[in-house]
């Protein structure tokens, strides 16, 4: 078996895997901005650490709060899609919490409820861990405070870092739900695309295997779209640096994201045309027979399934849930190693 026509079926693969991720990603994130996913899990957190609903609300009434909380009027589609509700009549809760603004607003909402109003301010170790003693109707809070406090000794800057590194310690176990609910949703949008479009990784890799002009087709579509991305992927990060910069409590960077999602969804269109005029087999051949026959497509489709479809569209989906960044990696280094060949074998020396 020739290497170069391994290496050119692999390239036109893990093109469309990558392609398909992509898409995936895409309508991931447009799904968790309209139902404020990041948002509902970062609250689940939150109910870990303030398990008293009453507790919950004014922590997300504090001003280091809610001004991070995106405004009603930019997030109509959540109110409807999200169980997310506005903060004071204003804002929405927000998806994202610097530890330090967790920490400063935690202490003031506790000194706030359980001080007499001359101890208020300023804040001092001592009048903290007085009001922290003071919480009567949460015994866990109170717990995990002192636990904070005490282990700073007295000082209140220290003390401030063990609470935002027990803010940290729940956010990854968030991170880890978040990620997985991610997960599930990649495969389910991949089944999806994959079954409608008929992206069957066995048709495909037979259609490579039997055709050498559309391997070397795909593997020079596959190398531009390798340099486009890339360009695309630095102008991304350097736009999100700027977003960054622009509003630093920031954990990712939702209007560079809207941007290129949008863009990578025209650049998805495009090389899917490409593709499919090289006759990459994309969609249902047997459409046109049914419509023809007078008969209903989707029973006509399903008669004429064959276990390889199955087999093919179930490997697809496997594939596309490791992530677009996965493929377009290995799609890179494949397209080295098509550069620059096979190492050849040393000869053996006569004996």
């Amino acid at each position: 078996m020739n290497t170069s026509t391994v290496i050119d079926i692999a390239i036109g693969l893990v093109l469309v895997y990558f392609l398909l991720s992509m898409v995936c990603s895409a309508l991931n994130e447009l799904l968790a901005q309209l139902l404020a996913s990041r948002a509902k899990y970062l609250k689940k957190g939150l109910t870990i650490l303030l398990t008293d609903p009453e507790k919950l609300k004014k922590f997300y009434e504090h001003p280091l709060i809610a001004s991070l909380g995106e405004p009603v009027a930019a997030s109509t589609s959540r109110l409807f899609f999200g169980d997310i509700k506005p903060m004071a009549g204003k804002n929405l809760h927000p998806s994202y919490i610097p530890s330090k603004a967790f920490a400063q607003a935690l202490i003031d909402m506790v000194v706030q409820a359980n001080l007499p109003g001359p101890n208020k301010k300023p804040h001092t170790f001592d009048n903290v861990r007085q009001a922290v003693v003071e919480i009567t109707d949460d015994d866990e809070l109170r717990t995990a405070l002192l636990s904070c406090l005490d282990s700073a000794q007295y000082d209140l800057e220290q003390a401030k870092k063990n609470m935002e590194e027990w803010f940290d310690n729940t956010m990854d176990r968030v991170s880890g739900w978040y990620k997985r609910n991610t997960q599930q949703v990649l495969i389910i949008f991949a089944l999806l695309i994959a079954t409608f479009f008929n992206i069957n990784t066995l048709t495909i890799v037979d259609r490579l295997w039997e055709s050498p002009q559309l391997r070397n087709d795909v593997a020079n579509l596959a190398s531009s779209v390798s340099v486009s991305f890339e360009k695309k992927k630095r102008e991304k990060n350097d736009a999100c640096l700027i977003e960054k910069k622009n509003n630093p409590d920031l954990e990712t960077c939702p209007d560079t994201e809207k941007k290129y999602n949008t863009e990578d969804f025209k650049t998805w269109n495009e090389t899917i045309e490409k593709l499919e005029k090289n006759n990459l087999p994309f969609g249902w051949s047997n459409v046109k027979e049914c419509k023809e026959a007078s008969k209903n497509c989707f029973c006509c489709i399903v008669k004429n399934l064959k276990w390889s479809d199955f087999f093919g569209i179930l490997f697809t989906t496997i594939s596309v849930s490791f992530g677009a960044p996965f493929w377009f990696e290995l799609l890179n280094k494949l397209l080295n190693l098509r550069t620059t060949g096979a190492k050849p074998e040393k000869n053996k020396s006569n004996q």
